[in-house]
């Protein structure tokens, strides 16, 4: 699925340094006086980043963490009967868009506007049998239906939460405000690849990092205009934060900050980026690495030992 992108220009020439003037410029000069200036600038932003990454002798305390075989036939397709009514029912068209499922059930006090009625239609995989259903669609309290709505499937007394995976924010500022993410989303770990001498890289989870501290740092520059065509960006993550928000039945997905200054997100199953700047990411990853309790995550396979 791709997502619209807007590149923003870094190192741009403010028109403050431009003069107007009627003699003819002369382009070598220009060239080598404002590239020069550009250069420092980058060279600035490089050392940033090389520090963070360069390796290091620090340690962290260890935790370790069983990897464990499982049994469990991989590739089972379930029977009809074994899928839960929203699995069955995965894709809700509304909005002039399809919207899916995330399997999460929430409760009523949730519950907004009755939106329209609808009848969907589930497909059984092993025998290519229809199955159809009524199906009420209603408002969540405090997010925009362009983002998520809720399900109430005619025989059943739970309602389930179905997203937008097309929705793209213009702002930031839209983004936290029609998912209404202020009061919704918590965060968790960071984490972090610390290379090492050896050329190997140590997987830091940083433990105490407090919700206030990512708004602050991350998320206060509400201006911030969304990346368009987010799928022919090449980001490279520096460091990521883990984010839950049970409303809409996520666990574990992410918020991150890439290398080249911008802060990205697979909130609602597809990617969205804004453009921090590399000082502001450097300043937050150089926070974590420096205030946080961190610990080196070392698999073990079935509680033998550390996998090598």
């Amino acid at each position: 699925m791709k997502n619209e992108r807007l590149f923003t220009a870094i190192g741009g020439i403010e028109e403050s340094y431009i003069e107007q003037s009627e003699r003819p410029i002369n382009q070598k000069n220009f060239i080598v006086k404002y590239g020069s200036i550009a250069a420092c600038f980058g060279i600035v932003a490089l050392c940033s980043f090389l520090l963070l990454r360069s390796p290091n002798d620090k340690t962290w305390p260890i935790k370790e963490i069983s990897r464990t075989n499982s049994s469990t036939e991989i590739g089972k397709i379930p029977t009809w009967d074994e899928l839960t009514i929203s699995e069955k029912y995965p894709e809700l068209p509304f909005n002039n868009t399809i919207y899916s499922t995330t399997v999460n059930s929430i409760e009523k006090d949730n519950i907004g506007d009755l939106l329209t009625e609808v009848t969907l239609t589930g497909i059984e995989q092993q025998t290519g049998t229809q199955h159809q259903i009524n199906a009420s669609v209603f408002a969540i309290n405090g997010i925009s239906t362009d983002t998520a709505v809720a399900i109430s499937f005619e025989g059943n007394n739970e309602w389930y939460t179905y997203i937008n995976p097309y929705y793209q924010p213009d702002t930031l500022s839209q983004f936290l405000e029609d998912l209404n993410l202020k009061h919704i989303i918590s965060f968790g770990s960071a984490w972090y690849q610390a290379p090492k001498n050896n050329g190997e890289y140590a997987l830091i989870e940083f433990v105490n990092l407090e919700d206030i501290t990512v708004w602050e740092m991350l998320l206060s520059d509400t201006t911030l205009p969304a990346i368009k065509d987010f799928d022919s960006h090449n980001f490279a993550s520096l460091m990521s934060i883990s984010v839950d928000i049970p409303l809409l039945g996520y666990h574990n997905i992410s918020l991150s900050v890439t290398e080249d200054g911008y802060l990205t997100t697979n909130i609602l199953d597809t990617g969205k980026a804004f453009f921090l700047g590399t000082e502001k990411v450097n300043q937050f990853v150089t926070y974590v690495l420096e205030n946080c309790e961190g610990y080196e995550i070392v698999y073990t396979n079935d509680g033998t030992g550390v996998a090598e």
